[in-house]
């Protein structure tokens, strides 16, 4: 436990962001839906108040003003809050300094500040709370000026584990379908298991971190992606980034993506899931076409399905989407090859 002969009581959110988030023991006060909804990344749920109770405060401070909201709140949490003081300074034996923060940094916050202090543990107040996180991410965004070396290439050709591949090799990347859960595809959802709580201001705070975490490089790899993965949208200035960067075309013979695919939406296991997300695009596939797809799904005929759906949809979808100019085009067998290429251009465009 960090122990201190001066507390300091605030601390302003660009401080928190200089001194890295990895040093700081970081609690959130919000409620589980609040903290759900977005947070500080690198932070801890630990709420004063549930979902519930957080609303009947709510409607009293709204109806009869702030002092009944506080003795009720006190009424609320005043059995649990040894519990919760408990889980806090458990937080604070990681020998960090421990940082509070609420929505707002207003009363909740500064309960558990004022408790922890009373039992000489030492604490910091984020200064404007989650809001004052949120502005600055909000920021960032606005002012997002990154070079994208910009990977396009048909379904199945490997584009997100290449970047995986490339950031394990100390490139930077921006790995949006992961922030946002999704693949990118009618069937982008199937085997994700974040996907259900991903939010656009959760997508926002992950693109930030992975930068963040890479020092906000001036030139990063990205994958060339429609506005909207799955239930977010990617920020404007992101996406004129990436619409105005490098432009690399990545391709890998048919049989090699037929069997990326199986790998990737492992249909032995999640066959139901990929017949419901079928039933979604059929229309746009035609009648006959649907029925004979569907058939090969259901006898767990697999690649045959894999390779007629790209065949027949996504390879003609995706045709027609992608930019009319490329700076490079790229054919390779195995990502390993692909990751190599990759690396020999990035070394050429930063001479």
């Amino acid at each position: 436990m960090v122990l201190s002969t001066r507390i300091k009581p605030t601390i302003e959110i660009g401080e928190l962001f200089n001194n890295r988030l990895e040093n700081y023991a970081i609690i959130d006060v919000r409620s589980p839906s609040e903290y759900l909804n977005d947070n500080i990344v690198t932070s801890v749920n630990i709420p004063l108040l549930n979902d519930e109770e957080r609303k009947i405060v709510g409607t009293i401070y709204k109806n009869d003003g702030p002092f009944k909201a506080k003795i009720k709140a006190l009424n609320l949490i005043h059995t649990r809050l040894p519990e919760i003081l408990e889980n806090i300074i458990n937080q604070s034996k990681k020998e960090k300094e421990l940082i509070i923060y609420c929505a707002r940094g207003g009363d909740r916050s500064e309960v558990i500040q004022t408790l922890l202090s009373l039992l000489q543990i030492p604490s910091v107040k984020l200064h404007g709370g989650y809001k004052s996180y949120r502005k600055s991410i909000c920021k960032f965004f606005d002012l997002f000026s990154l070079q994208c070396i910009t990977l396009y290439g048909p379904t199945g050709s490997g584009k997100t584990l290449i970047l995986k591949n490339l950031n394990k090799e100390g490139y930077f990347t921006a790995d949006l379908e992961g922030c946002a859960s999704h693949k990118g595809s009618s069937f982008g959802y199937i085997g994700e298991k974040n996907f259900s709580s991903i939010t656009q201001k959760k997508f926002e705070s992950k693109i930030w971190y992975s930068l963040y975490q890479q020092n906000y490089p001036k030139m990063i790899f990205i994958e060339g992606e429609s506005r909207r993965i799955g239930k977010v949208v990617i920020p404007t200035k992101v996406f004129f980034s990436m619409s105005t960067g490098i432009k690399i075309y990545l391709d890998m013979p048919l049989k090699n993506r037929v069997d990326f695919i199986i790998k990737e939406y492992k249909p032995h296991i999640y066959k139901n899931e990929i017949i419901k997300a079928f039933n979604c695009i059929e229309k746009y596939i035609g009648k006959t076409k649907s029925l004979n797809l569907l058939k090969l799904l259901n006898e767990n005929r697999f690649e045959e399905f894999a390779e007629l759906i790209l065949k027949t949809y996504y390879d003609p979808l995706y045709n027609h989407s992608f930019p009319p100019h490329f700076d490079y085009k790229l054919t390779y067998n195995t990502i390993e090859e692909a990751v190599d290429k990759l690396k020999e251009i990035y070394e050429k465009l930063i001479k």
